[in-house]
């Protein structure tokens, strides 16, 4: 039953309604590689028992490994929807799944309300902008998502299953102080700007958040890297004190130090040497290493204006930051845990700063 033949809504019923697979034998990972971006493969145990997988491929004629791979063990397996995305593979047997469905109509549904324009060629399928250096790759994506990718030597990711997420919000502090990050409106994403790779001059895009306050985000090209910035244009109806802020969350040891007390007195030797160097904003240098247990955001409580590091994590490559004009940067972290364990690194403009004078540059080496 190939779903390309009109059957697509009939199989999205069936699995909708949690269809059981029979007998299915899926292996726990195929070897395909690609960058972000790919295609929903529709895959089934028996006639009318279907479900749904994630593969980071491109075209449909990387599909046809997949799909040799399905029929080997008797799944027959489709192409269904390509995504500017990025899809993981989601190992799945002898039982119900309704999840996995549901991201693929979660991911169908934000390719839809995407307002951006989009790249049609890889590594950037997808995106709205795309920046590639030798040792790093961004992007932001056509619905607004901004993902950071360290390089190997032959240009590809170090890892496509653990991207460095960028993030820009208004965060609005209430009156008892807790401090709300607001949901962007995809539909609300404009710009004037052709999808673009290696932008020769900034790119800007706006977008709303609840509340309808309004946004702006420029991104540029910097030697070695690339620069974020961005500000609030428009309070809307919120009253409440608002920022706005772009944040980097940085997890390079993502599965953890180990399973057992000999893996991780192994994986603490490996990193006994990393460590993050930093510049405060009362130009003092200081380093947190990686084994040690701190709260970063009490620690370094009044900003940081650079910060440097570099592990093996992401390759061995090294990520610079540095907060440009009256901007800092900030730890979002307020509770003391194992640095090695991942930490976000949060950007804004001081309350005396110009929003035009400011920005945050990204580097690799």
């Amino acid at each position: 039953m190939d779903p390309r033949a009109g059957l697509t809504g009939d199989i999205l019923a069936k699995i909708v309604r949690s269809i059981p697979i029979s007998g299915a034998r899926v292996p726990k990972r195929f070897g395909l590689h690609g960058d972000p971006g790919g295609w929903v493969v529709v895959a089934g145990g028996g006639l009318g028992k279907f479900f749904c997988c994630h593969f980071v491929v491109h075209s449909e004629a990387q599909v046809a490994p997949i799909r040799k791979a399905f029929l080997s063990l008797n799944h027959p397996a489709f192409p269904l929807a390509r995504l500017p995305f990025p899809c993981l593979y989601l190992p799945m047997k002898k039982a119900f799944f309704p999840v996995a469905i549901c991201s693929s109509l979660f991911l169908l549904s934000q390719a839809a309300n995407a307002k951006l324009p989009q790249l049609n060629e890889k590594p950037f399928l997808g995106y709205f902008i795309g920046i590639k250096d030798r040792k790093l790759q961004f992007g932001v994506t056509s619905d607004g998502k901004a993902m950071l990718f360290p390089l190997k030597r032959d240009g590809s990711p170090v890892s496509l299953f653990n991207p460095i997420p960028v993030s820009y919000e208004i965060l609005e502090t209430m009156p008892d102080g807790k401090v709300v990050s607001k949901t962007i409106k995809v539909e609300s994403l404009a710009t004037t700007h052709p999808a673009t790779e290696n932008p020769e001059t900034p790119v800007t895009f706006t977008g709303m958040v609840t509340g309808n306050a309004a946004f702006e985000v420029t991104v540029a090209e910097e030697r070695g890297g690339f620069s974020l910035s961005g500000k609030i244009t428009d309070k809307g109806t919120l009253t409440n004190p608002l920022q706005f802020v772009i944040s980097i969350n940085f997890n390079p040891y993502k599965e953890g130090g180990g399973k057992d007390d000999e893996a991780l007195e192994k994986f603490e030797k490996k990193i006994k040497r990393e460590e993050l160097s930093l510049t405060t904003t009362d130009s003092k240098r200081e380093k947190i290493e990686f084994l040690s247990s701190v709260n970063p955001a009490k620690l370094y409580s009044q900003g940081l204006t650079k910060a440097e590091l570099k592990t093996e994590g992401f390759g061995g490559i090294g990520f610079g930051l540095e907060a440009v004009g009256k901007s800092k940067i900030m730890f979002e972290e307020k509770v003391e845990k194992p640095f090695w364990n991942g930490f976000t690194a949060r950007w804004s403009v001081n309350e005396d700063g110009d929003p035009a004078q400011a920005k945050l540059i990204v580097t690799a080496n």
